[in-house]
């Protein structure tokens, strides 16, 4: 069996393909409540602000990726510093 350190090195670990938002109730049906407004919202808007709004959302999806990336190394980090503090005791 691989070090969990040369998985992540190598990239055969893959969060993404972990962690299953789409298993949680409560989450699909608030993903089920923004496809309907979406939907929505969609209707009043002209080919011109449709395009507009693909273009916002793509823009705020590189943000996330931004965030969440950020987020997950700052979790990692602090896994780091409370397995060095759990050896320190």
């Amino acid at each position: 069996m691989k070090k969990i350190i040369e998985e992540l090195y190598f990239g055969t670990i893959n969060m993404q393909e972990t962690i299953n938002s789409a298993s949680i109730p409560e989450y699909k049906e608030k993903i089920r409540q923004i496809s309907d407004q979406e939907l929505s919202f969609l209707k009043l808007l002209s080919l011109e602000g449709k395009e507009q709004y693909k273009k916002l959302e793509g823009m705020k999806a590189d943000a996330m990726v931004i965030d969440y990336a950020n987020i997950f190394k700052e979790g990692f980090r602090l896994g780091a510093k409370l397995m060095l503090e759990i050896l320190e005791n």
